[in-house]
């Protein structure tokens, strides 16, 4: 069995604790050095010493992994840059065969009606060849653009096709002489497709700030057909008079229907007065707070 002294000087830990100090032979002797006091635990054992090595083992890991972590941040950064730049190659270049498609179509299509003879061939036809359907084009390739820059230059790419597919398609002439026919429309198209792509565009924008930009081709066409119907209903006989008043009718139901829709939306849209809301919450309250004498007086 193990003396008291000895249990005593242990904690429960299973730390031993240096003894106080003992008597031999009637002399007091003398304790040794203790360690210092940070080097002591929370029973007075002495604490390991970590060495210089394990420490710098240690902040060589830690540097390890954190530039082993920056390596893979830095990589997914350039995969997912690669990846967008990627996909907004991959619009610009649909973005541009849409329009220039759309381009070939309505110039073709016009071609090819003026040599219908039928009355509704002959009708569309004179639709097709004036101003508005050709604004409308570079009109509708801005609305649908989510640039301005983007919406300027494919409406001019836009026009330039429809101009070049016009003059191509069942071409009487020689190469030469479509190209030099062309040339001048083909300037006007790049001048005119930048307004009307950016106009689209400025349409994209909600409420009263985005409706002069709507108003633009039903404006247009509501001015030109009442022009046609002035100078030209003698030549194109009734077939063109019914073209441009159907037309123009057309444009001017839209013309009013627009600002109407726009207010109604605004007016759907738009948050409910604040000094409204705290007018009534202000009344119920005063009208729960009367008492039953207030109430019967």
């Amino acid at each position: 069995m193990l003396p008291s002294r000895v249990l005593r000087g242990s904690c429960r830990a299973g730390c031993p604790r240096p003894p106080a100090g003992e008597r031999r032979g009637g002399h007091s002797v003398a304790r040794e050095a203790e360690p210092p006091h940070h080097l002591r635990g929370s029973c007075g054992a002495v604490r390991p010493v970590i060495s210089s090595a394990g420490s710098s083992r240690e902040s060589a890991t830690a540097t390890a992994v954190d530039s082993s972590r920056v390596q893979v941040s830095d990589a997914w950064s350039l995969e997912r840059a690669l990846s967008n730049l990627v996909l907004s190659l991959r619009s610009w270049t649909l973005n541009t065969a849409a329009a220039l498609a759309a381009g070939a179509v309505l110039g073709s299509i016009t071609r090819l009606l003026e040599a219908d003879t039928s009355a509704v061939g002959r009708a569309v036809y004179l639709v097709l060849n004036e101003a508005w359907p050709w604004s409308a084009l570079a009109f509708c390739v801005g609305l649908v653009c989510a640039s301005r820059t983007a919406s300027a230059a494919l409406a001019a790419v836009s026009l330039a096709a429809a101009v070049a597919a016009y003059y191509v398609v069942q071409s009487q002439t020689t190469w030469a002489g479509s190209l030099s026919a062309s040339l001048p429309w083909g300037a006007v198209a790049l001048m005119v497709g930048p307004i009307g792509g950016l106009a689209g565009n400025l349409a994209r924008m909600s409420g009263l700030r985005g409706l002069p930009f709507r108003l633009m081709i039903p404006v247009l066409a509501v001015v030109e057909t009442s022009g046609r119907l002035q100078a030209e209903v003698s030549v194109q006989g009734h077939v063109g008079e019914t073209a441009w008043t159907v037309t123009r009718f057309a444009a001017v139901a839209v013309s009013l229907a627009l600002p109407v829709h726009c207010v109604l939306i605004d007016r759907r849209s738009r948050p409910a007065r604040p000094f409204l809301r705290q007018g009534r919450a202000s009344g119920r309250r005063s009208s729960s707070c009367r008492g039953p004498a207030s109430k019967r007086s």
